[in-house]
Formats: structure tokens, sequence, C-alpha cells
């Protein structure tokens, strides 16, 4: 039992299961547009690099329009079944990341997500008093 929630990975199975977590960068609050970070010069910067903000970039749109970037230079990102939860999270800064590994674990996340529906749904059918096995315990409902 999971008693203290571990980011990301709890909000990336809550997602995984249907809830409204919104990306990454939200989920470890580094969007720009909704957590403003400030450098030593007190001017917003960007997460994960040194520096303030280039004046080109624009922080209310950063996310969007960076991953639109990726998929326009047709990065990994392009065909990835994780583009929503991740919008190119693991891209930044840099946009050649190998995102295998990544791939992987929100694959691992999935099935984890998938296999609780399934107790959950089947724990839902069982009869009042009925005996059932749920996450590897027995359960009487």
């Amino acid at each position: 039992m999971v008693e203290t929630p571990v980011e990301f990975f709890h909000s990336v199975l809550a997602f995984m299961c249907s809830a409204q977590t919104g990306s990454l960068w939200t989920i470890l609050e580094e969007d720009p547009a909704i957590f403003l970070h400030q450098g030593p010069d007190g001017r917003a910067k960007l997460p994960r690099i040194s520096g303030s903000l280039p004046p080109e970039i624009s922080v209310p749109t950063f996310v969007a329009t960076r991953f639109k970037q990726l998929v326009e230079q047709d990065t990994e990102c392009t065909t990835c079944p994780w583009q929503q939860i991740c919008q190119g999270y693991f891209k930044w800064p840099d946009p050649a990341y190998d995102c295998r590994g990544i791939k992987q674990l929100f694959s691992i996340i999935k099935t984890a997500a998938d296999e609780m529906r399934q107790e959950l749904a089947y724990r839902d059918q069982a009869s009042p008093g009925e005996q059932r096995w749920v996450f590897g315990a027995e359960a009487s409902w």
C-alpha cells in the first residue's frame, strides 16, 4: 500500500486512470505560464536552464510552442503515444534526448493503471459478502 504520493509517478498513474492531471510541466510545477521562476536578476527564467528568459520566448505559450517545434522538427514526439502527458517535457532543454527509457516507464505505469482498473471493476461486480482477491489480498464486500 502506498500512503504518500511520489511525484511524478502518482500523477502519471492518475492520468493513466483518466484523471485530468495536466502535463508533466504542470505536475512538476515547471510550466512557466503557471509557475513563474525568476533568475537572480529578477527576470523570468525557464526551468532547468541557467540565465534569464530570451526575449523571443513567450512565457504564456512556452510549453505549447516548444512542443509544436519538436513536432515540426520531426523528433520522436511526433509519433509518441505519451504526447498528452509529456508535451516534450523530457526534451527540454535538449531536443535530441532519447526518450526510450521514459517510454518504457510510461508503458509500465499504463499497465499498472490498466490492472488497477480491471481489479476495481472486478471488485465492483462482486455480490455483498462475496470473497474476492483484490490486489493480492482477500476482500469481502
